[in-house]
């Protein structure tokens, strides 16, 4: 390992001679798209996504209007926020949230981004309606997701002033707003990429809602903005690792930036994993004492300072005595942040380059989308969408048999984001990582489409999915279509497993009757079994 350790650095050392030979800075400030294709099919694109590095001193000409909006907010007594959005939309706004809470007399924002009736139904219980704020928030406006939650809500409150929007200039959800009366209309700049956005209105606007300081908050990323070369040098080394065959980043963060691993695996994984390449973001996995890694991890260990985390520090010290290689990042206070956010989308855009991909864009994002269309035009046509099978033990035991070296497991679920659901998946990821000594992820879809998803199916073909779905005890209908949120569910994770196959990938779904602990510690018996 430590002959490959100085290999990479090596190739480190002379990716950062190109950088300087080919004007890598002075190309990417006037926005040369030839840094990452010399596909002229798609620069004009990619010139249209590179607006967030710009970004920061037109946010600060939006400061009034913010403040301004967040003291109407407090003043107006309402009791929650409710964020319906979906990958880049929704994941800056739950890091808020989750890192912030909520300032004196502000609301508590929670972030819908699920088409889980089950999911759906347990937010919508903890509401006063009358006393909750909506935000759309939708780059395109379009988003099958996020216009189904904002007519289900609508409809249960047909109130304009319960409603704010986010959204690019001149789209389906901005002549919503105007028709409906919107509370507010936010039109963000069309130049950024939805999981670029975080330091856009996409993110400042729920900031502003909490009651945070937007002025500190902006300030902390412009000194990460105006001191890039610790983010460049991130990117090289992240994209050499993976080159090399490191590809699977594990994040070890402190208790109080859990959440932000979510946002930098979206950030990471669909920018990166594309053509056949790609890095593997893993967050959140559980690491015993005794875990054994496998050789093709980098690691990054993210912690806060004047905070306690002796647990990260000890697991951090057993993988250096691995001779793993660990990257480690420290931020002064949490609303570094900002900066961080800021950090993270210059390295992914580095390492797209060294990887030599387009960061900018999501196809397969898209065709996941188009198959769920076709799946629910069928629906609506008659045809029967339940065509659920059992999977046997031996499909099982024949399924983990294709588990190798370098592969990572990623767990996929439909199924309700909620702590119980999660915990037991936990577990399940636990015993997988202990029994192949693999990465391992989770995902909740029909959220993971818009941030692994990518991955998934254009990244190498070194992952293995164990889809999970189950029958939903309820169901919710959704207005002005003729299918349901579990119908909508269901088609999103047919799609995705039809898509995943296209693409060679090896996958397999398994169905519960329900998502129950009862059920999902049973999942856990058949998988251990078939391990043996």
């Amino acid at each position: 390992m430590k002959a490959q350790i100085e290999t990479i650095q090596k190739h480190v050392e002379k990716q950062k001679q190109r950088f300087e030979q080919e004007h890598f800075w002075d190309r990417f400030l006037s926005h040369d798209p030839t840094l990452w294709t010399s596909d002229s099919s798609q620069h004009a694109e990619i010139r249209n996504r590179l607006g967030w590095f710009s970004l920061l001193p037109k946010m600060k000409e939006h400061l009034s209007e913010l403040k301004a909006f967040g003291k109407d907010v407090a003043a107006e007594g309402f009791k929650h926020v409710v964020l319906l959005g979906m990958g880049g939309s929704s994941l800056c706004p739950d890091v808020l949230q989750t890192t912030f809470g909520s300032s004196e007399s502000h609301p508590t924002l929670i972030v819908l981004d699920s088409t889980d009736p089950e999911k759906i139904l347990e937010v919508q219980e903890i509401l006063s309606l009358e006393k909750t704020l909506f935000i759309v928030a939708s780059k395109s406006g379009g988003t099958i997701e996020v216009q189904s939650l904002f007519r289900h809500f609508f409809n249960l409150l047909p109130k304009g002033q319960n409603f704010v929007a986010i959204t690019d200039s001149g789209t389906v959800l901005e002549k919503q707003a105007q028709e409906h009366e919107f509370r507010k209309t936010f039109i963000n700049p069309s130049d950024i990429g939805g999981r670029y956005s975080a330091l856009s209105l996409f993110g400042l606007v729920p900031a502003a809602a909490i009651g945070m300081d937007l002025d500190r908050w902006l300030d902390s990323a412009i000194q990460y903005a105006n001191n890039p070369q610790t983010a460049i040098d991130l990117g090289i080394i992240l994209g050499e690792a993976a080159k090399a065959g490191k590809d699977k980043l594990t994040l070890l963060l402190s208790p109080e930036l859990s959440s932000l691993g979510a946002w930098i695996e979206q950030l990471v994984a669909e920018s990166t994993g594309k053509d056949g390449k790609g890095i593997v973001p893993i967050d959140l996995e559980p690491l015993d004492p005794g875990t054994h890694f496998s050789d093709d991890r980098v690691f990054c260990k993210i912690s806060l300072a004047n905070a306690p985390h002796g647990e990260l520090d000890e697991t951090a010290q057993r993988i250096e005595a691995q001779r793993h290689p660990i990257l480690k990042r420290e931020l002064k206070d949490i609303y570094d942040l900002s900066g961080e956010f800021f950090h993270w989308e210059l390295a992914t855009a580095v390492a797209g380059f060294v990887l030599e991909i387009n960061p900018f864009d999501q196809p397969n994002v898209q065709e996941s989308k188009t198959l769920t269309g076709e799946i629910l035009k069928e629906f609506e046509e008659g045809k029967d969408l339940s065509s659920e099978t059992e999977v046997t033990d031996h499909e099982l035991t024949a399924f983990f048999k294709n588990v190798g070296e370098g592969d990572y497991i990623g767990l996929l679920a439909y199924l309700p984001q909620n702590e119980r659901t999660f915990r037991h998946l936990q577990d399940l990821r636990n015993m997988l990582l202990d029994h192949f000594e693999c990465a391992t992820t989770l995902g909740f879809g029909p959220r993971f489409l818009h941030s692994t998803g990518q991955l998934h199916k254009g990244g190498k073909k070194n992952g293995v999915f164990l889809q999970i779905t189950a029958d939903k005890e309820n169901d919710l209908s959704i207005p002005e279509v003729r299918y349901s949120f579990g119908k909508l569910q269901q088609a999103q994770a047919e799609g995705d497993l039809r898509a995943l196959k296209k693409h060679g990938r090896r996958a397999l779904r398994i169905h519960l009757s329900n998502s129950s602990s009862e059920e999902l510690q049973s999942l856990k018996r058949r998988i251990e079994k078939s391990l043996k």
